[in-house]
């Protein structure tokens, strides 16, 4: 672990800043896990199973990465890691090209209209954050899980030191 971390480091001295982080999660819901369920298994019942539809589809992005989907890379950098409930997911740090570099007016984050209502579902299903649906949730009114922060937003962020009082930070 700590030799990747002095990777990592380095990467930072040599590359700078990072241009794009990504996350890729497995989707226990994937047509390749689904098929291959005996009948009344389930998704968690089979590890193995996630993790090498997991590294396979991972190996199939970081391969669509390094090939310039996004740009010509310089470097990239990835980690992988079990969740909570035992799905794998992978950060991925992408250093590109001054040439290749996605300027912010070429995002579009709206919700595109598909031609099929299954993609638009499996795409607010898994990518949007919605009003709270949890049963425990008191305040449904509220963004989800909003009460899980312990501080509210603020327009300025203020660091406090030991003995020093307040400093804002721009």
């Amino acid at each position: 672990m700590f030799e990747k971390q002095q990777d990592a480091m380095a990467y930072l001295r040599k590359y700078g800043c990072p241009d794009m982080f990504i996350t890729v999660t497995t989707n226990p819901n994937w047509k390749e896990i689904t098929d291959h369920l005996l009948e009344g298994q389930h998704p968690h019942d089979r590890l193995d199973l996630l993790v090498r539809v997991f590294r396979l589809k991972l190996k199939q992005t970081m391969h669509a990465l390094k090939n310039g989907c996004l740009g010509s890379v310089d470097a990239w950098l990835y980690n992988i890691e079990f969740q909570k409930r035992g799905l794998p997911h992978a950060h991925i740090l992408l250093w590109i090209s001054c040439d290749s570099k996605i300027h912010p007016c070429m995002i579009d984050a709206a919700v595109p209209k598909s031609q099929t209502k299954t993609k638009t579902q499996n795409s607010s299903q898994l990518l949007l954050h919605t009003w709270c649906t949890d049963p425990w949730c008191t305040e449904s009114k509220r963004p989800m899980h909003e009460r899980w922060y312990m501080l509210k937003a603020v327009s300025k962020t203020l660091c406090k030191r030991h003995g020093d009082g307040n400093r804002q930070l721009s």
